[in-house]
């Protein structure tokens, strides 16, 4: 660009210089001198001399034609070359755009590049976890193919997954069942007292039909009598005075937790024949 600058001025000091010597030359043309005769020798097209005489003043008009024609052409050629110059520069400046586009190109080649190097690199370690997770799933690796896909893979493995889930729910739903039906287990007491009740209504014919007409709180009563502590009982043998029926019914034991589970079942009867009096079936 300097040796531009350079070339600039020296064009410009040419054509200065040159349209200085065209004015000089005009005014030979107008000096006393004019008129004088100047003998000049020409070279024609054909390489032969020619000798003729002509005034001071033609051949200063001819050096001024000369000279103005120089300069215009020297004024075009300066034109021309600040064009070029303009031209350079915009090539230049679409040069340097160019670098840097193919700078920008080369950078997003290689970000590319480690793109694509990434996504093999995940899609290998999701190979490696999907085969895992089958081989754990489905007790087999997988065998890929056109015919058999990480989505058929996928597939199966949630298909599983949804099996066992529906199976775990079903074993809680099992041990929930077990849970509540352990709950409802009978202590050995309750058997107990279950047990005395059927034996007073196989063996001592205390059926429903028979309870159903003490109705004034004679089995409530009698199981007062049995839970009674037997310091409490009147005489040794004998009934409490409470006692309902004869006494050839009352039947104590010496063992208090016997007696406990006579008045429990009597106490049983008394529940089963207000309920049956009521028509509920159930207690409240």
């Amino acid at each position: 660009m300097e040796n531009e600058k350079r070339q600039a001025l020296r064009t410009d000091l040419l054509i200065a210089n040159a349209l200085e010597t065209a004015k000089q030359l005009r005014e030979l043309q107008e000096s006393p001198v004019a008129e004088a005769i100047f003998e000049s020798i020409v070279e024609n097209e054909n390489g032969k001399e020619i000798q003729f005489e002509r005034p001071i003043s033609d051949l200063a008009f001819a050096a001024t034609w000369q000279l103005e024609r120089l300069v215009e052409a020297m004024e075009s050629a300066e034109q021309q070359n600040a064009a070029n110059f303009q031209i350079k520069a915009r090539l230049c400046r679409e040069s340097n755009s160019l670098h840097d586009r193919l700078r920008e190109a080369e950078k997003r080649i290689a970000e590319l590049e480690r793109s694509e190097t990434q996504l093999i690199d995940e899609r290998d370690n999701a190979e490696s976890a999907l085969n895992d997770a089958y081989k754990a799933v489905m007790g087999q690796a997988p065998e890929w193919s056109n015919w058999f896909s990480f989505a058929d893979a996928i597939d199966e493995i949630e298909l599983a997954c949804g099996l066992w889930r529906n199976q775990t729910e079903d074993v809680i739903q099992f041990r929930a069942r077990i849970a509540e039906l352990e709950a409802r287990t009978l202590s050995q007491a309750a058997t107990d007292v279950l047990a005395e009740r059927r034996r007073q209504v196989t063996s001592e014919g205390w059926t429903p039909e028979h309870d159903d007409q003490y109705d004034d709180g004679e089995l409530i009563d009698a199981a007062a009598c049995y839970a009674q502590d037997s310091s409490l009982w009147d005489c040794v043998g004998e009934p409490p005075s409470d006692w309902p029926w004869s006494d050839e019914w009352w039947k104590p034991s010496k063992n208090m937790r016997r007696n406990l589970i006579k008045a429990g079942a009597l106490i049983l009867a008394e529940i089963e024949r207000r309920d049956r009096a009521a028509g509920t079936g159930k207690g409240e």
